[in-house]
């Protein structure tokens, strides 16, 4: 995915307004954060773009419901907080990155 792919998803899930979290996530990626995007997605998710800084706390190179992972370097501490200021964000619990979920045309925000 190009800069400038990355950049609209990312806008146009910032302007749906919706976030997800696993409040009880200590700043890794968990299964439950994955299972809340997967069902807003309507159980399309088809995949999530994740740090390469935070690691998973399961197998990520194995599918998770279907869903595929992608590291991306672009979400990393320094990318997303300037992703985050950029789009005057605020995020709750001391959540720090973002984790972008794709299917189809549709994206959804996650942090960690």
């Amino acid at each position: 995915m190009n800069d400038w792919e990355l950049n609209g998803r990312i806008k146009d899930a910032v302007e749906k307004n919706i976030l997800f979290y696993d409040e009880h996530g200590k700043g890794n990626i968990t299964k439950r954060l994955v299972y809340l995007m997967y069902g807003h997605s309507d159980d399309l998710l088809e995949r999530v773009l994740i740090p390469t800084d935070v690691y998973p706390e399961f197998d990520f190179s194995e599918p998770l419901y279907g869903v595929s992972f992608v590291r991306d370097k672009r979400l990393n501490y320094e990318g997303s907080k300037k992703i985050i200021e950029e789009h005057e964000m605020c995020l709750l619990n001391h959540k720090d990155q973002l984790v972008l979920g794709i299917w189809g045309d549709e994206s959804i925000l996650g942090a960690v």
